[in-house]
């Protein structure tokens, strides 16, 4: 008996999902090149969505022969790519590129004050139908300060980059006229895929290690008492 060809078991596994080898092949390179999938941005992201989710065991099985692991939120109807674990000895300060690189030190910021503004504003139920949440510039950049005794990026093209980097992470949706015109009340709709992006113990764990660090020196505990 001939043992199948990689295409023709690809073609077995996709039985059924409706969705093509070729439109298989052009959701992996989705996943590969942008690292995530949700519905809510578009008809044609909706209907990527859709087909991923068909078959995303397939997926999830293809992409998992290379070390990637891909996660579905039926909650915020999401998929999300993560890349491979670094291999043993491989240099983990190395600068990494693709779905390996490291998050900026701002959007790791922005994304943690995201998350901390969300959770406040849902604990009273002020978010919308949706589940998104508006906020201002202003009201962001204050959570900033607020949270983590920290100012914006003084360069605005710094600002804009962090700002498409949140929005490709699915995290927020751009205001109506882009970020060409920076204005202290533009506003962003903050998405509850936070809630998945940044967990509660890591939201909990920043909280407490900034009142921490705001106590006076001889009140702050030793390393030993930390521990």
């Amino acid at each position: 008996m001939n043992e199948l060809s990689f295409a023709e078991t690809l073609d077995l596994n996709l039985e059924g999902s409706g969705v093509s080898p070729e439109r298989f092949a052009y959701l992996v390179q989705h996943l590969l090149a942008q690292g995530s999938l949700a519905r809510g941005d578009s008809q044609a992201q909706d209907r990527l969505y859709d087909e991923a989710v068909r078959c995303q065991g397939t997926l999830r099985d293809y992409l998992g022969c290379t070390g990637f692991r891909l996660v579905h939120s039926d909650r915020f109807t999401c998929l999300r790519l993560y890349p491979p674990a670094p291999a043993e000895g491989e240099d983990a300060e190395e600068v990494a590129r693709g779905l390996r690189a490291r998050p900026s030190s701002a959007f790791s910021a922005y994304a943690l004050v995201l998350r901390h503004l969300y959770q406040k504003r849902l604990d009273v139920g002020d978010v919308a139908d949706n589940g998104d949440l508006l906020l201002s510039r202003t009201e962001i950049e204050q959570g900033l300060a607020d949270l983590l005794d920290m100012a914006p990026p003084t360069a605005a093209s710094l600002r804009k980059e962090t700002y498409k980097t949140l929005r490709a992470q699915r995290l927020v949706r751009l205001p109506e006229g882009g970020l060409e015109e920076e204005t202290e009340e533009m506003i962003f709709a903050i998405r509850p895929l936070i809630l998945d992006y940044v967990t509660e113990p890591q939201l909990l764990a920043a909280r407490a290690y900034m009142q921490t660090r705001r106590l006076p020196e001889e009140e702050r505990p030793t390393a030993e008492e930390a521990s």
